[in-house]
């Protein structure tokens, strides 16, 4: 019989390795940078930069960030009035 593994909290979806990019941004507050990697298509996009804005990725949280698709491309800003509010 298989033993089950149970876990208190699911890992994030986009782990730690983007961390050094979200505490540049924090760096810089209301600057865009374009996201590390872009996806292949726009619906990729979307789900990515809707991921960011949902505090997916390891180190983030919830409306700490914004982020918009141009012409596939994925862009990211700090919002620190977002992270006191």
């Amino acid at each position: 019989m298989n033993t089950i593994k149970f876990v208190d909290n699911l890992p994030s979806v986009g782990g730690y390795r983007y961390l050094d990019f979200f505490d540049a941004l924090r760096g810089s507050p209301g600057r865009w940078a374009e996201f590390p990697t872009q996806r292949r298509s726009s619906s990729a996009a979307s789900n990515l930069a809707r991921s960011v804005r949902k505090g997916q990725y390891g180190g983030t949280e919830d409306g700490e960030f914004h982020a918009v698709v141009r012409q596939g491309v994925v862009y990211v800003k700090y919002d620190p009035e977002a992270v006191s509010a």
